[in-house]
């Protein structure tokens, strides 16, 4: 009996319709892998860039943490106060210096300005369209 059943599968093995279903069978199983491959594959890279985006994110908050910290000091505050609201201290008194190197007095003495005459209005229209 048992060769006749060895017989039966030998017979169903060689003959075509069966083997046409194996490579079919083989085919679908290949391509099942190969889509799972991409999957997990795409799962990887999306995970790393995630990773990535996780860390761009931290030091981000890690950067505004800071300022927000520098923002909440009292000096800061006080700092923003003097310059933007002109605010002071009680008791304290407010100097303003000039800037040196804007002082008119000095630089209209070393460079006089140069005296020009002034120029009539026909003289001028005359210059605009002719020169």
């Amino acid at each position: 009996m048992a060769i006749r059943g060895f017989r039966r599968w030998s017979t169903l093995i060689r003959s075509k319709s069966a083997i046409l279903v194996l490579v079919v069978l083989v085919g679908a199983l290949t391509v099942a892998v190969g889509q799972e491959f991409a999957r997990r594959l795409g799962i990887r890279q999306e995970q790393q860039q995630l990773t990535k985006q996780i860390a761009e994110l931290e030091s981000r908050q890690h950067e505004l943490t800071g300022l927000l910290d520098k923002l909440k000091s009292e000096s800061f505050q006080e700092q923003q106060a003097r310059l933007k609201l002109n605010l002071q201290r009680p008791g304290e008194t407010t100097v303003i210096v000039p800037d040196d190197t804007t002082n008119t007095d000095e630089t209209a003495a070393v460079h006089p300005a140069p005296t020009t005459v002034p120029t009539s209005n026909p003289v001028k229209w005359w210059r605009y369209f002719f020169s």
